[in-house]
């Protein structure tokens, strides 16, 4: 059952979608490109695409009719759903604010409704297409980390920056597979790595420090994301006492993982655990976020996601501590939910890694 036909059995006789954000049209219809629109019925399909791809669209698009977008989304929309006697339009409310405007006003006849959480609900759960493309992309990242280690071990002591480590990782993920980057890559050392978001500068990695690593890879479009830290040279008992405890709150987690299970829930197995500790002020973020074609997808491990996490889901699972001015520890998996529990699909090693 194709991403179309999944929506179309959600839909009503008399309801259309208009599908304009990037990554839905490309859920949609497995067809990428800065531009288009799809505009979906309870029978129909069709996607709207200039000359630049209009070829390339027939060629690849099994699920939908393609047509050369002669004029604006509106009037495209519109050519659709007047044969159709559409009445309610379900309209992705998060797109901009100009376009939503634009569109309203120029298709007035229609009731528009946000049709965000249906879209989401629908890339929430991975079918095994989807999840052996995030494997191929987590198998990438993997061999990433082991080969940066290295690279770390051999060049550290020439005195190596950030930028270079952040620079050699791109180039060897690229270079075996990946697509483009699906988020720029965070490599911080020392007292940068209390900066959940640290963005890779010429610092120079020192022994003692930290270093912790988030980046992912792409395969056919699905992002992977992964976080680890290690250590270079040697560590304190300090050090090591944080790592213990983050890597502890990040297994915890996972034990609890399953579908059916509110997403609060688990964000709070970790949260809780920081606090029996006295640290709970160090962990400023949520324990984990969706991901597919985008890196960061619905539903959520968070405080505030209250809903249950469905099966077939992927989640990242990552607790950090962050203490401004001395370091930081965040360890990231990314698992797929499944009924009675999760299946990690990261492999790389959790334990505490010095390299020397």
């Amino acid at each position: 059952m194709t991403g179309i036909e999944r929506l179309q059995a959600k839909m009503n006789v008399g309801d259309g979608a208009i599908i304009c954000d990037e990554y839905n049209r490309r859920y949609f219809t497995g067809f990428e490109s800065s531009n288009g629109v799809l505009a979906v019925t309870k029978t129909k399909a069709v996607f709207f695409t200039d000359f630049r791809y209009i070829e390339a669209a027939k060629n690849t698009i099994k699920s939908a009719e393609v047509r050369i977008l002669e004029a604006s989304h509106s009037a495209a929309c519109i050519s659709v759903f007047e044969k159709e006697e559409i009445k309610k339009v379900y309209f992705e409310a998060e797109a901009p604010y100009s376009y939503c405007t634009a569109m309203q006003k120029a298709m007035p006849a229609y009731e528009f409704v946000p049709g965000d959480d249906i879209f989401a609900s629908l890339r929430a759960q991975k079918t095994p297409e989807e999840i052996e493309y995030i494997k191929k992309s987590q198998a990438i990242t993997d061999k990433g980390y082991a080969h940066i280690l290295e690279f770390v071990k051999e060049n550290y002591k020439k005195g190596i920056s950030e930028k270079d480590v952040a620079l050699e990782l791109e180039f060897f993920l690229r270079k075996n597979g990946s697509g483009k980057m699906p988020f720029d890559i965070i490599c911080a050392s020392g007292e940068n790595t209390s900066r959940p978001h640290a963005v890779p500068s010429d610092k120079i990695i020192a022994e003692g420090d930290f270093v912790t690593l988030d980046f992912g890879s792409s395969y056919n479009g699905y992002a992977s994301d992964m976080t680890r830290t290690f250590a270079v040279g040697h560590v304190s008992e300090e050090q090591r006492k944080i790592y213990e405890l983050v890597l502890e709150a990040q297994l915890s987690a996972m034990k609890q993982i399953k579908a059916g299970v509110r997403g609060c829930e688990i964000d709070a197995i970790a949260r809780n655990l920081f606090a029996e500790h006295g640290v709970a002020e160090a962990f400023g973020h949520s324990l984990g976020h969706s991901l597919g074609l985008y890196i960061h997808e619905s539903p959520n491990f968070s405080p505030r996601y209250t809903g249950e996490i469905p099966e077939n889901a992927v989640l990242s699972d990552e607790p950090g501590l962050y203490f401004e001015g001395k370091f930081g520890v965040r360890i990231e998996d990314i698992v797929h939910i499944k009924k009675d529990g999760c299946e990690s699909l990261t492999h790389s090693p959790k334990n505490l890694i010095i390299v020397q």
